[in-house]
């Protein structure tokens, strides 16, 4: 009977020793994604939230099983030296436990059982996590996870795990993304794509998505409005920037309905639109919201020292996540005159 509570006690600490560390290495958004459709048992979500709770139950049903093995194993073990007329005593008993005892803990319910779970998490926790997770759910009716989780926020500062906790999981979705996005031809790989860009996008700035100056299609004022006229119709695009000497004065920008309204005689008659100005250090998704409630749909990009760095637009930053977007500034933009789009 010994001999069998052993085995069972040294299985079931193997077993929450796998799954310990599977569940830490794992990927948990991966795993939720791969169990959709599988089982209905484990709630990956709630694990999620507070995956220190479900450590914490793997971490108490290894124990248990370790005191259970602890006591049988060593009424055991002596029981062997007595069949041989060895009788033990005192330091010399506690000594030959350790010995024989301990070194059968750490290679069979610890250093295997951990290397197994970290080389193979994904398809351990496949297969045993609803085991794993029924555990735990008897441990949170018990109420035993929420003491051991207060103790042990108390000790290590609860507050500052919740804030490792929330960047983890972005990291996790971000690697899950990026896994799944290899192939943007597909419906699936395109959606993939557009989540990672996502997550990414708090991190972007202006200088990101601008137009670089030197690709800027743009005219001097004192130039004759024949060219300006000229610009238009070459580059197909519906807004050509101004300057007064060099890139670095921009005046404005001239919109091809102004030169239809009233044709003016030269560059300096026509009433230029004012351009919003942005660092290239700016988020992008701030310079985004300024964009759309100033109705503005370009704006100006300054470098350092204020100097001109490019132009930025409503569709450059949009690109940045559901990727590119055909308009006006893309060479590929058919130049159709009589295509009203060009004129928004």
């Amino acid at each position: 009977m010994d001999i069998f509570v052993i085995v069972i006690m040294l299985v079931g600490s193997a077993f929450f020793s796998a799954i310990e560390i599977a569940f830490i290495s794992a990927n948990k958004a991966k795993m939720s994604i791969h169990h959709q459709g599988r089982s209905q048992v484990v709630d990956w979500d709630a694990l999620g939230q507070d995956p220190v709770r479900f450590i914490t139950a793997m971490l108490v049903g290894n124990n248990l099983c370790l005191v259970m093995y602890g006591l049988f194993a060593g009424e055991f073990t002596l029981s062997i030296f007595q069949s041989y007329g060895i009788e033990l005593r005192g330091i010399s008993s506690f000594l030959v436990q350790v010995l024989v005892s301990a070194p059968i803990v750490i290679v069979v319910a610890e250093f295997l059982p951990k290397i197994f779970g970290y080389r193979y998490h994904t398809q351990l926790l496949l297969f045993l996590m609803p085991v794993a997770f029924r555990f735990y759910q008897v441990l949170e009716y018990l109420r035993i996870n929420l003491f051991m989780s207060w103790l042990s926020g108390y000790v290590l500062h609860r507050s500052s795990v919740r804030d490792r906790k929330s960047v983890v999981q972005k990291e996790q979705l971000k690697d899950v993304f990026h896994s799944e996005s290899g192939d943007t031809s597909s419906y699936f790989g395109m959606l993939m794509k557009m989540s990672e860009n996502t997550l990414e996008f708090d991190r972007l700035r202006v200088g990101d998505c601008m137009i670089p100056a030197r690709e800027v299609k743009a005219v001097e004022v004192d130039e004759h409005v024949d060219k300006l006229r000229l610009k238009f119709e070459e580059t197909g695009r519906s807004r050509i920037l101004i300057y007064d000497g060099t890139m670095e004065n921009v005046l404005g920008y001239v919109h091809a309905f102004d030169m239809i309204k009233n044709i003016p005689k030269d560059i300096r008659a026509i009433s230029l639109r004012k351009l919003p100005e942005y660092d290239e250090s700016e988020r992008a998704q701030e310079a985004l919201k300024k964009l759309r409630t100033s109705n503005n749909n370009i704006a100006l990009v300054l470098g350092a020292k204020g100097k001109t760095a490019g132009l930025v637009s409503i569709e450059d930053i949009i690109e940045k996540i559901v990727g590119e977007i055909e308009d006006e500034h893309d060479d590929t933009f058919q130049k159709d005159t009589t295509n009203q789009k060009r004129f928004r």
